[in-house]
């Protein structure tokens, strides 16, 4: 449980860093949300759309759309996935490589 604990916290600070910006005077400034906490790993959306979603099964980064829809380029095995972020925070990944294999 503790490991869990501590996995958690590492991928949470992992994705605070991945997306961290130097702050500008003139620019505006991104806040990282995790919008989910998945079996496989969590997903998170900053103001611009861009997503993280990292679990046992794939590592993705892409964008969203401001209906929710995503595409998940890159990452582990060079996989892709696409899928839906509803409104309640839940995720649907309806294609990934990964599956397949």
């Amino acid at each position: 449980m503790k490991l869990r604990v501590l996995l958690f916290l590492a991928l949470t600070s992992f994705s605070f860093l991945l997306f961290a910006e130097e702050e500008d005077a003139e620019t505006t400034e991104k806040t990282t949300e995790v919008v989910s906490i998945l079996p496989d790993g969590y997903l998170t959306d900053t103001k611009d759309n861009t997503l993280y979603i990292s679990g046992s099964r794939g590592t993705y980064i892409g964008s969203s759309d401001d209906k929710g829809n995503f595409i998940a380029l890159g990452g582990k095995n060079g996989g892709s996935a696409f899928g839906r972020i509803n409104r309640n925070g839940s995720v649907i990944i309806l294609y990934s490589p990964v599956d397949e294999e």
